[in-house]
């Protein structure tokens, strides 16, 4: 079967422009760093929204985080915790949970944060929920 020269003519242009781009590599901690916060929302199917706020802290060789979820319906919110280890691979920041959880950050150039697929991609129609860097 033939595919259609179109959407392979438009694969080949995105697939040209992605690598083209040089990768992220800013830490998301500075150096002399050992905490950081970041704080922001996104849009929810069953609820107004979701607040987000995510704790870093660096001690020694341990990464520890701190992922506070607020489920806002009505004025009144319903909250979610979740606590584990973060490492940074290159522009991807990964948590994983105590019980069990993942989830993937790409970092971007201006500090903020934004909630990418296991495997560093964009989600699928999610142009929300960048968490911007607080200022301690």
């Amino acid at each position: 079967m033939r595919l259609p020269v179109l959407p392979c003519f438009a694969f080949i242009l995105l697939a040209a422009g992605a690598c083209g781009r040089a990768p992220i590599t800013s830490p998301v901690l500075a150096q002399d760093d050992t905490r950081g916060e970041w704080r922001g929302s996104a849009t929810c199917a069953d609820c107004e929204r979701i607040d987000i706020r995510l704790a870093l802290q660096r001690e020694g060789d341990a990464n520890r985080y701190l992922l506070v979820e607020t489920y806002v319906v009505a004025g009144t919110g319903a909250r979610f915790v979740d606590r584990g280890q973060w490492r940074q691979d290159a522009a991807l920041l990964r948590l994983a949970g105590s019980s069990g959880s993942r989830r993937t950050y790409a970092v971007m150039d201006d500090g903020r944060l934004q909630a990418r697929d296991s495997h560093g991609r964009p989600l699928p129609v999610r142009d929300d929920g960048l968490l911007s860097p607080i200022a301690p």
